[in-house]
């Protein structure tokens, strides 16, 4: 059985989540937390008008 080449991640994707984890930290953390600039209402605002399918953090990174 042939092995599965790796699947290489672009690296737009890694720096978004490492981006997204170190704004979360910045901005009182993962779950709770909330960038100044880019509110919760927004993203789920896009989120029903299905504008974007990304977790907060992450859609507050790709902003930036």
């Amino acid at each position: 059985m042939k092995k599965k080449p790796p699947i290489k991640v672009p690296s737009y994707v890694t720096e978004i989540a490492t981006s997204a984890h170190i704004l979360a930290d910045m901005h009182g953390g993962y779950w709770k937390g909330e960038h100044p600039l880019y509110p919760r209402k927004r993203w789920l605002r896009e989120i029903k008008n299905g504008e974007t399918l990304k977790g907060y953090w992450e859609w507050a990174a790709s902003w930036i």
